[in-house]
């Protein structure tokens, strides 16, 4: 029997030190965890080299797409009028990660020996994750408000590990509660829920994270333009209501001359019939 997992339980020593020692990336193990009896579900499309494919295509729906190197869905690609050969999707690689976290310590413990504790931070990070450059970990910062720690993982040489898929394995061992820093007799322990991964392309846009802003700010339009045909429509017809009443008020009289019809302000008399 098959059992599969979400990714935010694949962070157990074992799972995540088998997913490091194999080089799986995030396209071949989303490939490797597919419930049974979902037949027809999307399979992710990778390249020879582990990567997502930049076309992705659903075969029960029929939709094809572009995606970034995180395998998120570009805005504005998806179709059915087309097949994988004929979609045009370019590479869109991840140039950074921007990673926060909260440490459930209190800050007092690092507030006097913060730049040599986001050091040895640093350094645990670069070690735990076997990063082959320590500049791919930038921007680091430690803040108040328990132990606020925020940085950005950059891809410094296409060579090395993608930084998305390092920051899965860092999102895997965040989430689960596994990634603990030792400094000073003291054992730091991350805030599971506090884990945030905000991707960047080399374009400038974003994936994962918050997001989501664009997409308001369109349902937004569409409902003010929604709402402006109806208020037009429903004015409209309100009026040809009213010209319609307008019109049928006419009444019809019959006077000892001869029929006559009134129309408000116009009288039209018709002629006696001759009954002779």
């Amino acid at each position: 029997m098959h059992i599969c997992l979400p990714l935010v339980f694949l962070g157990t020593s074992l799972n995540l030190r088998f997913i490091l020692s194999t080089a799986v990336s995030r396209c071949q193990l989303n490939t490797l965890c597919l419930p049974d009896g979902m037949l027809g579900a999307y399979v992710p499309q990778c390249t020879e080299d582990g990567k997502y494919s930049p076309v992705q295509c659903h075969g029960s729906t029929g939709y094809c797409w572009c995606v970034d190197a995180s395998g998120t869905k570009i805005e504005g690609t998806e179709t059915r009028t087309q097949t994988r050969d004929e979609m045009e999707c370019s590479e869109v690689p991840i140039q950074s990660v921007e990673i926060k976290f909260a440490i459930k310590d209190d800050f007092s413990l690092v507030k006097n020996d913060l730049e040599e504790f986001k050091k040895i931070l640093t350094n645990h990070l670069v070690d735990e994750f076997s990063l082959t450059d320590p500049r791919m970990i930038q921007n680091l910062e430690v803040t108040e408000g328990s132990i606020l720690v925020s940085y950005d993982l950059v891809q410094i040489d296409e060579s090395v590990m993608s930084v998305s898929d390092i920051s899965q394995h860092m999102e895997s061992e965040f989430k689960s509660g596994y990634f603990k820093v030792h400094y000073k007799h003291h054992v730091f322990t991350i805030d599971e829920s506090t884990a945030e991964f905000s991707m960047q392309t080399a374009e400038g846009s974003s994936s994962g994270g918050s997001g989501g802003t664009s997409g308001i700010v369109v349902a937004v339009v569409v409902i003010l333009l929604i709402t402006i045909v109806v208020a037009v429509v429903v004015g409209y017809v309100v009026y040809r209501k009213r010209c319609m009443m307008g019109s049928s008020t006419a009444k019809y009289m019959r006077s000892k001359d001869g029929p006559e019809v009134s129309f408000e302000q116009d009288t039209y008399s018709l002629p006696t019939p001759n009954h002779a």
